[in-house]
């Protein structure tokens, strides 16, 4: 009886094992090189270097904010004590977005300015060899229940959906109406409001 024991457990250990063998495998850990600098190839940018959003300056309505360890504070005004924060929520979606062969990210970031808003926008940022940026922030609600980005690769179209509030319901309910939120990246580099 302890031999069939001992053989059972040797053998369900080695399935563990092996399947964690077969999982890193297909799930190559990140280098934790930084970001792509100035001259290296497609190839490089492409295969070997990731877009770090939670590191990058970004712009809500024209007030640059530059994410440290997904964390950025301003003062609210000038010489104030209290400051606008912006974080890096996720959601991150990745696709060609303007054609040229590398890979973009599409993510969310929350605004608190210390009222009881939280404001949530998108943000792309486009990759190229000679490094990444990140293009305006575009609105998409207060207070919502963001819901995964899906980009469509044929059209380049971004679809951000989010749950919301329905007509008439106070900002304090849960958010239970399902939008969608459609954004394209314009031939001059900038992410904004799209019909489908």
């Amino acid at each position: 009886m302890f031999k069939k024991k001992e053989t059972a457990l040797f053998v369900v250990s080695g399935l563990v094992v092996i399947s964690a063998i077969l999982w890193l495998m297909g799930h190559p850990r990140s280098t934790g090189e930084p970001a792509v600098t100035s001259g290296e190839s497609v190839d490089t940018v492409t295969k070997n270097k990731t877009i770090d959003a939670k590191n990058i300056t970004l712009t809500i309505d024209e007030q640059a904010f530059t994410l440290r360890d997904g964390i950025a504070e301003v003062p609210t005004v000038p010489e104030s004590t209290s400051v606008t924060t912006v974080r890096y929520f996720g959601n991150d979606a990745q696709a060609d977005l303007n054609g040229d062969g590398v890979v973009d990210d599409v993510f969310l970031v929350t605004e608190d300015g210390g009222g009881s808003g939280m404001f949530y926008y998108a943000v792309a940022v486009l990759s190229s060899t000679s490094g990444y940026h990140a293009t305006n922030a575009v609105f998409v609600g207060d207070r919502i229940a963001p819901q995964p980005i899906i980009i469509d690769e044929a059209t380049g179209r971004i679809a951000v959906n989010y749950a919301t509030r329905t007509n008439g319901e106070p900002m304090t309910a849960t958010p239970s109406e399902g939008k969608t939120l459609w954004l394209i990246i314009t031939a001059d580099g900038q992410l904004e409001a799209a019909s489908y």
